[in-house]
């Protein structure tokens, strides 16, 4: 099903101001509330198990990757065009620096890097 002008645009200023694209409450540095976030969540891990592709539901999954070929390539332009506008490939926010993620979803994704790497005992990088 397609947005109307007017929901791409309601979507488009509730990420600007930091709301969740569904119910407009405070989403903090995501597009989604955390209620939101965990039943998005909880559906694509139903559609999983299932055998299902868990971003749409598609029974053409083959489960190899990790959705089918459809939302995969939907997936990658998606990624391309907002970088391509100047955006974060990550949340959609604007982003004005040198690398394809904002500061803040670059400094996350570090962080629990690092998380990971001294779960391992790998400390070997500040």
């Amino acid at each position: 099903m397609r947005q109307t002008k007017y929901h791409q645009e309601r979507q488009a200023q509730a990420r600007e101001e930091g709301r969740c694209i569904w119910c407009l409450r405070s989403a903090a540095a995501y597009s989604l509330c955390a209620r939101h976030r965990k039943q998005l969540r909880l559906r694509a891990t139903e559609r999983h198990d299932a055998g299902l592709c868990p971003r749409c539901g598609s029974e053409d999954h083959d489960g190899e990757s990790w959705a089918c070929e459809p939302c995969r390539e939907q997936h990658s332009e998606r990624k391309l065009a907002l970088v391509e506008t100047g955006l974060c490939r990550t949340c959609g926010r604007p982003n004005d620096s040198e690398f394809q993620t904002c500061d803040d979803c670059r400094e996350r994704y570090n962080a629990a890097r690092r998380a990971r790497r001294a779960a391992h005992g790998r400390n070997d990088r500040p």
